[in-house]
C-alpha cells in the first residue's frame, strides 16, 4: 500500500501534467488533516527518539504537500472560475474557497449592468447594504460608549466584552487595536 505522502505527491503530480483539474476523493483534505492528528499523537514534542523525529518529520512533509495541492488547485480553479465551478471535481474545502469568487463575479456584473443601463437605485441599494453592514468584535480595552453610524447607542465596553458593531465604527478601533474581529463564520 503507497504511503499517504506517496499518494498526495502523486496528487501533486497528475495536477501539474494536465491543465483541466484533476478528480481527487471529495474526502482529501480531511483525510490528511486527520492522518496528521494522528500521527501528530504518536510524536510527542519534546521527544528526541527516531520514531517521534520522523513523524514529525513526515508530519511536516504532508502539511507542506496538502498546502501545495491546494495552491494548485485553486490556480486552476481561479484562471477558469465561473458558474461551472462549482463542477464535481471539487473538494467541499475548494468550494468554500471559491465562493466568494463566485459572488463577487456575481455583483460586478450586477453592477456592470447598472452603470450600463443607469440603474440609480441598484447603486443606492449597494451603498445602503455596505453602510448597514456589522461585525462582531472583542474588546481588548475598556471603551466608553459610543454613538454608531445607525445612530444607536453601543457600550460601554470592558476588557473581553463581545459586541456586535456597524463596519464603519468598527475600523476605526480596529486600526487602534481597541477591539479583535471575531470570525464567526466557522
Amino acid at each position: 500500500m503507497k504511503s499517504f505522502v506517496n499518494r498526495i505527491f502523486n496528487c501533486i503530480e497528475d495536477e501539474l501534467k494536465s491543465e483541466k483539474l484533476q478528480k481527487i476523493p471529495k474526502t482529501t483534505y480531511q483525510d490528511i488533516t486527520s492522518y496528521i492528528k494522528t500521527t501528530g499523537n504518536l510524536a510527542d514534542k519534546n521527544d528526541r527518539n527516531l520514531v517521534s523525529n520522523l513523524v514529525r518529520r513526515e508530519k511536516n512533509i504532508l502539511a507542506k504537500l496538502s498546502v501545495r495541492l491546494l495552491e494548485i488547485r485553486l490556480t486552476k480553479i481561479s484562471s477558469h472560475i465561473d458558474e461551472d465551478a462549482n463542477g464535481m471535481n471539487l473538494t467541499p474545502e475548494e468550494k468554500y474557497l471559491i465562493d466568494p469568487s463566485l459572488t463577487s463575479r456575481k455583483r460586478f456584473d450586477k453592477l456592470r449592468k447598472a452603470l450600463i443601463h443607469g440603474q440609480t437605485s441598484v447603486l443606492g441599494n449597494v451603498s445602503d447594504l455596505i453602510s448597514s453592514k456589522y461585525v462582531v468584535v472583542r474588546f481588548i480595552e475598556p471603551t466608553s460608549s459610543l454613538i454608531g453610524v445607525d445612530l444607536a447607542k453601543y457600550g460601554p465596553f470592558k476588557n473581553q466584552d463581545v459586541a456586535v458593531l456597524p463596519l464603519d465604527n468598527a475600523k476605526p478601533l480596529l486600526k487602534q487595536g481597541i477591539v479583535q474581529e471575531l470570525d464567526l463564520e466557522l
